[in-house]
């Protein structure tokens, strides 16, 4: 029964990932329309959830940002910490921690993990580690999770599942899928040229 009660447990936080990505998305819309050199910047935000947060969203934050439960802001580099989520708008780099879910555009160095899933919507480089870490392309980048999924990977995945459509890069887990391959899917080592 403990196995029943863990598993639902564990759906019902990817559906409401699932929805607080959603939300993030069309909350978030408005932010991306404003120019980046049109934003003003901090080096220290602290935040309770999004929208009560010190400064407000449309700020980059260049040095510590601290969200007690989730936190939204524009860019953010140097340091990420987040009681439940991390959610930026724009480019993220330096580290990010989250007790559950990391969101970002897109990163060309961070180092993110959480304890449920990591998400960059366009290009990531770097390193994520959780149990899901879905990336849109993974450019010299390392994935290491019990699922792992990008558009095209070069770099490493290394997990029970890895998803790549195409791949320059090699993947290690029970199950390597990388759909544009002549050996699509392969047990234990998959490697893309």
């Amino acid at each position: 029964m403990s196995g029943l009660f863990h598993a639902r447990n564990v759906l019902c936080a990817i559906v409401g990932l699932c929805c607080l990505n959603a939300f993030s998305d069309a909350a978030t819309h408005n932010l991306r329309q404003v120019e980046p050199s049109s934003r003003p910047s901090t080096p220290f935000a602290i935040s309770f959830a999004p929208s009560f947060e010190a400064p407000g969203e449309g700020w980059n934050v260049f040095g510590i940002r601290l969200n007690i439960f989730a936190g939204r802001h524009h860019d953010v580099a140097f340091l990420d910490l987040g009681g439940i989520a991390n959610l930026v708008v724009g480019e993220a780099n330096g580290l990010q921690v989250a007790g559950i879910y990391n969101q970002i555009d897109s990163s060309r160095g961070i180092f993110q993990t959480s304890s449920i899933a990591n998400y960059c919507r366009n290009a990531f480089s770097g390193f994520q580690a959780a149990a899901v870490n879905v990336a849109g392309t993974v450019h010299g980048g390392i994935q290491v999770g019990v699922f792992n999924r990008t558009e095209a990977l070069t770099g490493l995945q290394v997990g029970v599942v890895n998803y790549a459509h195409q791949a320059e890069g090699i993947q290690i887990g029970l199950v390597n899928i990388i759909a544009d391959s002549p050996c699509a899917v392969m047990p234990v080592v998959n490697i893309g040229f």
